[in-house]
């Protein structure tokens, strides 16, 4: 509804303008138009006829704008957008700007959209239907809009950053600041040279972190607090000889020693002998208690009968 009563008043204030550029006086205004706007309604008759010089920059402030609605119409917000800027530089509009922001929003360029948007409803006694739409609008690009922190890591001093080509200020480091969602090349320079690049990819309304440069190396101490304790073998140094398995290690027996003097001999011995023991035991054991679950055998099979006494 918002934007019909924009268009309307639109299409009434560049009326107006026409009916300047004939001489014909103006409709009467049910509301004070502002003093800003590049189709404010025609001064009254009494007032001096306007210079030719500007008579000509109305005429072309005219002529971009018609051009600018044709495009906007058409969908085509790159040369709706250049239209109505290249306007605003001869005559500023409200309207005018309305229409800019909106094109640059369409375009995906949110953070030059608020910026036109936020001029815009600066100016004082802005027509309500202008100040209302603006205001939505502005809201809709500040929800797009994504946000990059960029921090350097080693020596913000000393090294610089680039966004996009273009110097990130030392006094915006550390701080989320709006940019344009999508494809962004992110540079840290040291000197003349790029010593690391980054590419990221913004959606809109993300918040990202972009940290850059190599951490300072861990002093001896923090890499000590950092170390698992490790009862391990494995981090000891390898012998000259390579790298060998602990275990092997331990069942060798030391060169130029007894081979009887080993404990691990004795111990697997004393395993032989408890083993043997238990089969022992177990087949006398298991031999017995067949014996004595076997039926009986006679001349009745099976050796169970099953019968029922009277009583």
């Amino acid at each position: 509804m918002r934007v019909a009563l924009l268009a309307c008043a639109t299409l009434l204030a560049h009326a107006q303008v026409q009916a300047q550029g004939a001489g014909a006086p103006p409709p009467p205004a049910t509301k004070p138009a502002s003093p800003s706007e590049a189709n404010a309604a025609a001064a009254p008759s009494s007032a001096p006829s306007p210079k030719p010089q500007d008579a000509q920059r109305m005429a072309m402030a005219r002529a971009l704008f018609d051009e600018g609605l044709r495009f906007l119409d058409a969908g085509q917000w790159a040369d709706a957008a250049d239209r109505f800027s290249r306007m605003i530089e001869i005559r500023y509009s409200a309207v005018a700007a309305y229409n800019l922001g909106l094109s640059q929003a369409r375009l995906g360029r949110l953070v030059v959209a608020g910026e036109t948007l936020r001029k815009l409803l600066a100016v004082p006694a802005l027509e309500t239907t202008v100040r209302d739409s603006s205001t939505e609008l502005l809201a809709d690009v500040q929800r797009r809009q994504a946000t990059l922190t960029v921090e350097i890591v080693e020596d913000p001093a000393r090294d610089t950053v680039r966004v996009d080509g273009q110097p990130w200020p030392k006094q915006a480091l550390g701080v989320a600041v709006p940019v344009d969602p999508g494809a962004h090349e992110l540079e840290l320079v040291r000197g003349a040279r790029v010593v690391q690049s980054t590419h990221i990819e913004l959606a809109e309304g993300e918040r990202h972190t972009a940290q850059l440069g190599t951490p300072p190396a861990p002093t001896p101490a923090q890499v000590a607090l950092r170390a698992p304790v490790s009862e391990s073998v494995s981090t000891s140094a390898a012998p000259a000889g390579g790298l060998e398995e602990p275990a092997r290690q331990a069942d060798e027996p030391a060169a130029g020693g007894s081979l009887w003097k080993n404990p691990w001999l004795w111990v697997g011995a004393g395993a032989v002998v408890v083993a043997i023991t238990t089969v022992v035991i177990v087949a006398a054991t298991s031999g017995t208690t067949t014996a004595k679950a076997t039926p009986v055998q006679g001349d009745f099979m099976p050796a169970l009968i099953a019968g029922r006494v009277k009583p």
